[in-house]
């Protein structure tokens, strides 16, 4: 993008969305580097307060705006725009409510994945209305995501860009062993215990597994679980061995880790395994995990099934104890390394507004103005 381009950002009801939230933090870099100049409107709530902190211009809807076929507010700011991203398929429904001309283009980027026999299932989706649009793009954290919705049928391969992960625990890289030590001493870590950090939600059935695994070797092994499924769990506290703490709380926990287990997240744009790959610690995954896309099978961790994750995990200890990770902590690989999901959003808005169909219409709207 040669100029800076008006994007409309609209976010729906969802307050704890990490691929949401990750889509303002991307906002907030190409808004910063001058590629676009930003506008997130939607109902009241968190996300709205996290984009104001960043300094993105908002525009507060009234609460029940999704209910509502028009919104006088958003209809204005869609008009006004070269380019609408619905941030998850809320927002996406919100602005299919109100109406998006063809002349506008439209990125919408997916928060969400249900399953059913094996494929992603969305209940009021906006995929059969908005699919045969031009220059649409559906944005989908990491290749495991993106795989299974392509292969599910509900949207083509060439509308689907692919977002790298991004790291769970970014803002302690930097004084990575200080926050090491001082997690270690928040869990009273003996010498010689290694702590194992699982992330899943929590009636997963890895958890379940080490829950059992370390009950049976107590004191050597200290399980730490990151709770996706929601905030049920507001303090940390101990069920059996294993040490249950919300999202928030196991960011602090992190780099306390010798072994991460990942399970059950096959749609996030922020993933531990990058922090731990990142940091050489052995990553233990199963095969529909995006923590997997991260993994090197016997070099860096295994990617296995349930029933075999406790003695993979013993494998990993073993790694970890020998030190055996000699692979490079941010490895080259075939498209975009881990954290560049700013530029190829870039790269996605410049290939939306310079389609064909549209940009002579761009053009004119622009001149308009």
């Amino acid at each position: 993008m040669s100029d800076p381009r008006t994007v409309l950002y609209v976010v729906g009801s969802r307050e704890a969305a990490g691929v949401v939230r990750a889509g303002l933090d991307t906002a907030e870099t190409l808004a910063g580097a001058g590629l676009l100049q930003p506008l997130v409107c939607g109902p009241a709530g968190e996300l709205l307060d996290v984009a104001a902190t960043a300094s993105l211009p908002v525009g507060r809807l009234a609460p029940a705006s999704a209910l509502r076929r028009r919104d006088a507010l958003l209809e204005r700011a869609i008009g006004d725009a070269d380019l609408v991203h619905a941030l998850g398929l809320d927002a996406a429904r919100l602005v299919q409510s109100v109406g998006v001309p063809e002349s506008v283009p439209l990125v919408v980027t997916v928060d969400e994945m249900g399953e059913r026999r094996g494929l992603p299932r969305f209940v009021g989706s906006p995929f059969s209305a908005l699919r045969r649009r031009n220059a649409l793009r559906w944005l989908v954290p990491g290749r495991t995501a993106t795989s299974r919705l392509v292969h599910s049928g509900l949207v083509r391969g060439d509308q689907v860009v692919t977002l790298p992960l991004l790291p769970f625990a970014e803002h302690l890289h930097q004084e990575w062993m200080v926050n090491r030590a001082a997690a270690r001493r928040l869990l009273a870590v003996a010498p010689g215990a290694h702590v194992v950090v699982g992330v899943g939600p929590s009636d997963a059935g890895a958890m379940r597994l080490v829950d059992s695994m370390i009950a049976g070797r107590a004191g050597e092994i200290i399980g730490v679980w990151i709770d996706t499924a929601g905030s049920r769990h507001s303090k940390t506290g101990r069920r059996t061995e294993l040490i249950v703490v919300t999202p928030s709380e196991g960011q602090q926990l992190l780099p306390a880790m010798d072994v991460l287990l990942a399970d059950g997240s096959p749609l996030v744009a922020r993933h531990a395994a990058v922090d731990a790959r990142w940091a050489r610690v052995p990553i233990v995954t199963t095969p529909t995990d995006a923590g997997a896309e991260m993994v090197r099978h016997s070099v860096n961790g295994y990617v296995c099934i349930v029933p075999e994750m406790a003695s993979a995990i013993e494998a990993a200890i073993d790694m970890a104890v020998a030190r055996t990770l000699t692979h490079r902590s941010v490895e080259r690989r075939h498209g975009d390394q881990p954290g560049d999901a700013a530029a190829v959003t870039a790269r996605c808005y410049s290939s939306v507004l310079g389609h064909p169909l549209l940009r002579p219409i761009l053009i004119g709207r622009r001149a308009a103005r």
